[in-house]
């Protein structure tokens, strides 16, 4: 639940291990999101009604230069391929008292 002027997002989807350069050869780990997102801001009207503002993202795993960590191993994904970015919606509704 938010409060009214405040942003929320929800995440559906989730997050994947990205193998970047460390140093030195070494490997490490960076998590990136992926799945579809709604970024949304709710504003608490005087007329009894809730003005809410949604932005939805979507992004996928990629299998584009994928590459595995060991010989043998199973590919890991390298890449989170995006969506254009996604227009902004607003919608009113009244909440009962």
């Amino acid at each position: 639940m938010r409060c009214s002027d405040r942003q929320g997002s929800f995440l559906d989807g989730g997050e994947q291990a990205i193998p970047v350069p460390a140093g030195l050869g070494q490997i490490g780990v960076q998590f990136e999101e992926f799945g579809t997102r709604l970024n949304f801001l709710p504003i608490v009207m005087g007329n009894g009604k809730i003005h809410l503002e949604v932005e939805p993202e979507v992004s996928s795993l990629s299998a584009q230069g994928e590459t595995t960590l060991t010989p043998g191993g199973s590919p890991v994904p390298v890449c989170i391929q995006c969506s254009p970015p996604s227009k902004l919606f607003h919608t009113e509704f009244s909440v009962p008292a």
